[in-house]
C-alpha cells in the first residue's frame, strides 16, 4: 500500500479529482478468489462527525460492516487508526475510531486506509479521501526577558534530553486498548486565555505553536484526570514545569502542566475526575494557570475536541456525513 500511497501525494491533481466525483465511488472489478466475494460486494458503511478537518482538529469515525466482516487495521495521513466500541446502542457491527490531524499538517486531501477481513484469511482494504483544512489560528507577538526566548546551552542540553524522554513514554508505552470509559471532562474550571494553535512570535522570533490550551485557574486548584487512564510520565520539564502525562490507549495521551504539586506516580491507575496535581506557575509560565494538550497518534490535537466528539460517539450524537471513496485504480 505504500506505492499507492506515495502516488496519492504525489499527483494531487487525480486527489482533486476525487473531490469532484460523486459521494460514493464504485470500486472497479478486481480479480479475487471466490472466499473474498463478501468483502467486494458488501463495502463498508464509513461515516465522520465532519465531511473534512482542520489542522489540529479529531474527527469522529463509525464504522458499520457486514456479518462476520471485521476490522484489522487503518490509517489516516499516514498515522495509525484504533477501532472500540462506541456507545452501548452499537451493535456488533458497529465500530469507531478517532482521526487526527497534527496542528501543522499541510492542508490538503488525505488519505483514510481501512483494512477489513472475512475469517482469517481474506482481508481487503478500501481508501477514502478527506480534507485537512487550514486552521484559522490567532497570532501573538509577545516580548519577553531574552533567557525565556533563547536557552543557554545547559539549558538546551536539559530541553533536548527531556524531550527524548517524553517522547519515550508517548511514543513507546501507550497501551493497546482504550482505556477511557465515559466522555472526557475539562480537567478544572476557568477562562481559557490561550487558544489551541496560536501562533507566536517571540521578541521578533517565530516559535512554536501553542500545542494545548491554558485555562486561568488559582494556585493550589485541584487538577483532574480528563478520563481513565495511566500514568505515563510525570516530571519537572524546562518549558511546562512539574508535568503529568495520561495514557488513554491506542496511542491517545493528555497532558497537565506548570503544576505547582504532582499528586500521581507513574505507572498509576487513574479513574475519570481523579486529582492529578494542583495548578501552579511552575516551568516557563507567567503566572498560575493549567496548559492542558492531547496527542493523538503523534499529532498535536485540540483537548477541547476531545470532549466534544467523545461525548458524541458514546451518547450515539455524530453527525454523519459520508466520506469520498476512492478505488485503487484511481490511485495509479
Amino acid at each position: 500500500m505504500k506505492v499507492i500511497k506515495d502516488k496519492f501525494k504525489k499527483n494531487p491533481v487525480r486527489g482533486m479529482m476525487a473531490m469532484l466525483l460523486p459521494v460514493v465511488f464504485v470500486i472497479l472489478p478486481v480479480t479475487l478468489p471466490r472466499s473474498n466475494t463478501r468483502l467486494t460486494d458488501a463495502p463498508p458503511v464509513v461515516t465522520l462527525s465532519r465531511a473534512e478537518t482542520t489542522q489540529g482538529g479529531i474527527t469522529g469515525m463509525e464504522l458499520t460492516l457486514p456479518s462476520g466482516i471485521t476490522p484489522v487495521s487503518g490509517s489516516f495521513a499516514e498515522r495509525k487508526v484504533s477501532f472500540f466500541k462506541g456507545a452501548e446502542t452499537d451493535t456488533d457491527a458497529t465500530y469507531h475510531a478517532l482521526l487526527g490531524a497534527d496542528l501543522t499538517d499541510r492542508p490538503a486531501l488525505q488519505l483514510l486506509e481501512l483494512t477489513l477481513a472475512d475469517g482469517p484469511k481474506d482481508k481487503k482494504s478500501y481508501y477514502y479521501s478527506i480534507a485537512i483544512e487550514g486552521g484559522d489560528f490567532t497570532v501573538d507577538r509577545l516580548t519577553l526577558p531574552p533567557e525565556m526566548v533563547n536557552p543557554g546551552k545547559k539549558a538546551r542540553r536539559r530541553i533536548r534530553r527531556e524531550r527524548k524522554d517524553v517522547a519515550k513514554a508517548v511514543q513507546t508505552e501507550s497501551a493497546a486498548d482504550r482505556l477511557w470509559e465515559s466522555p472526557f471532562i475539562m480537567p478544572v474550571s476557568g477562562k481559557v486565555t490561550s487558544s489551541f494553535g496560536r501562533r507566536r512570535i517571540l521578541n521578533g522570533q517565530e516559535k512554536s505553536p501553542h500545542s494545548g490550551v491554558d485555562i486561568r485557574t488559582p494556585k493550589g486548584r485541584r487538577i483532574r484526570a480528563s478520563n481513565r487512564a495511566r500514568v505515563a510520565f510525570t516530571g519537572y520539564l524546562y518549558y511546562t514545569g512539574k508535568t503529568v502525562i495520561l495514557d488513554h490507549g491506542q496511542g491517545l495521551f493528555t497532558s497537565y502542566c506548570h503544576l505547582s504539586k504532582i499528586k500521581v506516580k507513574k505507572g498509576d491507575m487513574v479513574a475519570r475526575g481523579k486529582i492529578v496535581g494542583l495548578a501552579g506557575s511552575t516551568g516557563r509560565s507567567t503566572g498560575p494557570h493549567l496548559h492542558w494538550s492531547a496527542k493523538l497518534q503523534g499529532a498535536r490535537v485540540s483537548p477541547l475536541d476531545l470532549v466534544s466528539i467523545t461525548e458524541a460517539i458514546l451518547k450515539n450524537a455524530l453527525q454523519k456525513r459520508a466520506p469520498r471513496q476512492i478505488s485503487e485504480a484511481m490511485l495509479r
